[in-house]
C-alpha cells in the first residue's frame, strides 16, 4: 500500500492495483484537488500502461467539477490517447459544461477520440449535440464510431432518430453497424 501523506504519494495511491487502497487514494485526491495536482495526474494519461491510464482517468473524473479545466485542456493535447482518456473522463464526470468541448471533438482527426466523444455525449444525455452525433452516423469513416452513434442516439431517444436510422440503414455497408441499426429500429417499432 502506498502512503499518501504528501502529493508525491497521492498520485501513486490513486494508481494502486488494490481497489481499497486506490479508493482511499482517490478520496484524498478529490479532497486535496488543485489544478497542479490535476496536471500531475494528467501526465499519467501518457504512460504506456493502459490500466494506469484508466485509473488516472477515473481519478480525474472523480474530482469533477474541479478537474474540468484540466480535462478541457487535455482535450487539446497532441497525443490522441490523452484526448481519448480526457473525453472519457468528461463523460464520466457528468458535467453538462463539458458538452461543448466534447462536441468540438466529434470531428477530431483520430477515430478513437471521435468514438469517445460520441459515447461521452451520450452519457451526458446531451441532446444539444444530437445533430453532431447524427453527422458521425451518416459520415464517419469508422464503423465503430458509426455504431456508437447509433447506440448513443437511441439512448438519448431524440425525436427523428428512428427515421434517421431507417435512412442510414438503406445505404450502410458495415455488418456491425447494420446489426446495431436493425436492433434499434426493431426496438423503436416495438414502442410505436
Amino acid at each position: 500500500m502506498t502512503s499518501f501523506d504528501d502529493s508525491n504519494g497521492l498520485i501513486p495511491a490513486c494508481l494502486e492495483t488494490d481497489r481499497d487502497a486506490r479508493s482511499a487514494g482517490v478520496r484524498k485526491f478529490v479532497a486535496e484537488y488543485s489544478d497542479g495536482l490535476g496536471r500531475k495526474m494528467g501526465e499519467q494519461l501518457r504512460t504506456g500502461d493502459k490500466e494506469t491510464r484508466a485509473r488516472a482517468m477515473e481519478a480525474l473524473a472523480a474530482a469533477s467539477p474541479q478537474s474540468l479545466p484540466v480535462l478541457t485542456s487535455l482535450m487539446e493535447d497532441e497525443d490522441w490517447i490523452v484526448r481519448y482518456r480526457a473525453a472519457e473522463a468528461l463523460g464520466l464526470a457528468g458535467e453538462q459544461s463539458a458538452v461543448e468541448t466534447l462536441r468540438a471533438h466529434l470531428t477530431d482527426g483520430r477515430d478513437h477520440v471521435r468514438y469517445m466523444s460520441v459515447k461521452s455525449l451520450g452519457l451526458l444525455h446531451a441532446g444539444a449535440a444530437a445533430d453532431g452525433i447524427a453527422g458521425r452516423l451518416r459520415e464517419d469513416e469508422n464503423p465503430y464510431v458509426r455504431r456508437m452513434a447509433v447506440t448513443t442516439l437511441a439512448r438519448m431517444d431524440e425525436e427523428g432518430a428512428a427515421e434517421l436510422f431507417r435512412r442510414v440503414r438503406r445505404t450502410e455497408q458495415d455488418p456491425s453497424v447494420i446489426a446495431a441499426l436493425d436492433e434499434v429500429i426493431g426496438e423503436a417499432g416495438n414502442h410505436a
